[in-house]
C-alpha cells in the first residue's frame, strides 16, 4: 500500500492500493479477508493501530464521566449507544441517513467505492481542464433558496463534491424574502489542496460583507 498525509480532507493519514481503512473487520467474511495481509519477511511484522473515537476517550478520562468511562470498559459503540437512548434529539433527515447507513450491506458499501474512485478518475482530467491552474471552482449551492434555516445549500448540489471527497466550503451571501439562506459554493480538488483555498473563500466572504441584515438578494 501507499500511505497519503495530505489526500484525505480530514487531515487523517490515508492508504491506496489498497486502502488499509476499508477493509471489514467486523464480518467473519472481512476478518478472512485481513488474514490475506502478511509480513513480507520472517523478521518484519504488521502493527494495526486504531484511535477510534480518541477524543471521547480524552473527555472520558479528563472528566472522569463515569457513564462514558464505563461504555469505553465495555468497548462499547458511543455513537450507537447515544442514537438509540435519544433518536428523538434527532432531525428526521439525520435520522433517515444515519438509518440509511446502518442498513447499507458490506456488498453496497464495496459497491459505492468502486464506484467512487471510477468517478474520481473520469472527473480528474476534467478537473484540470477546467481549472485553469487555480484549482477552485464557485458555484451556487443551491438553484434556489435552501430548503431549510438548518442549511445554506441543495444535497443536490452538494452530495456529489462530498462523494468525491473534494473539500468544499458554502458561505451564506443573504436570505429570501421568507428568511431562507442563500448560498455560495466554493470547491477544489480532492486531488490537491489548493494551498490558498480558505484565503479565497475568507476574502470572497469579505467582499460580500454578509451581516445579520443582509439585503434580499433573491430577486436579483
Amino acid at each position: 500500500t501507499t500511505f497519503h498525509q495530505a489526500v484525505a480532507a480530514t487531515g487523517r493519514l490515508s492508504s491506496s492500493d489498497p486502502s488499509l481503512q476499508n477493509i471489514p473487520i467486523r464480518t467473519p467474511l472481512g476478518r478472512r479477508i485481513r488474514r490475506a495481509f502478511v509480513a513480507g519477511g520472517p523478521d518484519l511484522v504488521l502493527v494495526a493501530a486504531d484511535y477510534s473515537q480518541i477524543e471521547l476517550r480524552i473527555i472520558a478520562h479528563v472528566s472522569g464521566d463515569e457513564h462514558l468511562r464505563e461504555a469505553f470498559a465495555r468497548k462499547a459503540d458511543i455513537h450507537r449507544e447515544t442514537y438509540e437512548q435519544n433518536p428523538a434529539n434527532y432531525s428526521v433527515r439525520i435520522r433517515g441517513l444515519i438509518e440509511e447507513g446502518r442498513n447499507t450491506t458490506a456488498h453496497v458499501y464495496a459497491r459505492a467505492l468502486r464506484r467512487q474512485k471510477e468517478l474520481q478518475a473520469r472527473f480528474s482530467n476534467t478537473w484540470s481542464e477546467l481549472g485553469g491552474g487555480w484549482g477552485i471552482f464557485m458555484m451556487a449551492s443551491t438553484a434556489t433558496a435552501a430548503p431549510g434555516l438548518e442549511t445554506t445549500g441543495d444535497p443536490v448540489f452538494n452530495s456529489p463534491w462530498s462523494f468525491l471527497r473534494a473539500p468544499a466550503v458554502t458561505i451564506p451571501i443573504g436570505t429570501t424574502p421568507e428568511g431562507l439562506p442563500l448560498g455560495l459554493q466554493f470547491v477544489t480538488s480532492w486531488l490537491k489542496l489548493f494551498p490558498a483555498f480558505f484565503d479565497v473563500v475568507q476574502e470572497c466572504e469579505s467582499i460580500i460583507g454578509f451581516n445579520s441584515r443582509p439585503p434580499l438578494l433573491c430577486n436579483g
